[in-house]
């Protein structure tokens, strides 16, 4: 999640991008269902290479399964946690944005960014402390 790389980012990855001494990893190329296709006995056949879609079905929906999470995730859910992360923690729009590798800021918060529950009940009680002090001060006059 932290590596914030595109499913196709992911695919492309080789071991020469892991850089382990420098903790970087370099995302030089992008794969998008990238095919190869084998003939035998007049019949040609083709298959995926990798698809990173399969390899979140095969592996990360089961192990959310397994952990009680009914939605449905995929490595696009990643980056958006990843996001939503980075934002309750206060971290500055910009930083975020330019993190993901996103064209504008607005991307970053209008699509990825989700306000974390604990964020939204403060919000929420606010607001309901807001009304009650107006209550009050509408008693008293």
């Amino acid at each position: 999640m932290t590596l914030r790389l595109r499913r196709g980012e992911l695919a492309g990855l080789r071991w020469e991008d892991i850089h382990f001494e420098e903790l970087t990893v370099m995302a030089r190329r992008s794969v998008v269902d990238q095919w190869y296709c084998i003939t035998f006995d007049n019949q040609t056949g083709c298959f995926p290479r990798f698809l990173p879609a399969r390899a979140a079905s095969v592996a990360i929906q089961p192990a959310a399964k397994r952990l009680g999470i009914i939605k449905r995730i995929g490595w696009h859910t990643f980056r958006r946690t990843y996001t939503t992360l980075l934002h309750a923690n206060g971290e500055d729009v910009k930083v975020v944005q330019e993190l993901l590798r996103h064209g504008s800021s607005r991307i970053t918060m209008d699509v990825y960014a989700q306000a974390v529950t604990p964020a939204k009940r403060n919000a929420q009680g606010k607001v309901v402390a807001m009304l009650r002090e107006t209550k009050k001060e509408e008693k008293l006059a």
